[in-house]
């Protein structure tokens, strides 16, 4: 998201140890906590951002492009568009939103 310019961001995740860490500001000297310490650090440049916990089951769209990013082989960023493989999953939060 920063990377693509987005500076006004909602992160959700279904990990409750992640949520954790993040709302709390927590860090520690593991991979996890670099990880976390390198979120934080870009969630101040951010001009708005919030993190939210929600249940894997809340999030299909995430938790499909989770499973299907070990297909590619770089980085793949979805401005307007969606991999064939969440569309149905996409249209499906939208019909909810509105």
């Amino acid at each position: 998201a920063f990377d693509a310019g987005l500076r006004e961001v909602v992160l959700e995740v279904d990990s409750a140890k992640l949520y954790k860490y993040w709302s709390k500001g927590i860090t520690e000297p593991s991979y996890f906590g670099l990880l976390v310490r390198d979120i934080l650090y870009l969630a101040k440049q951010c001009k708005y951002i919030t993190f939210s916990h929600v249940r894997r089951e809340g999030n299909k769209v995430a938790h499909e492009l989770a499973k299907i990013s070990s297909n590619y082989g770089e980085m793949m960023i979805w401005m307007e568009e969606c991999p064939d493989e969440v569309r149905s999953l996409v249209i499906m939060d939208a019909s909810l939103i509105n």
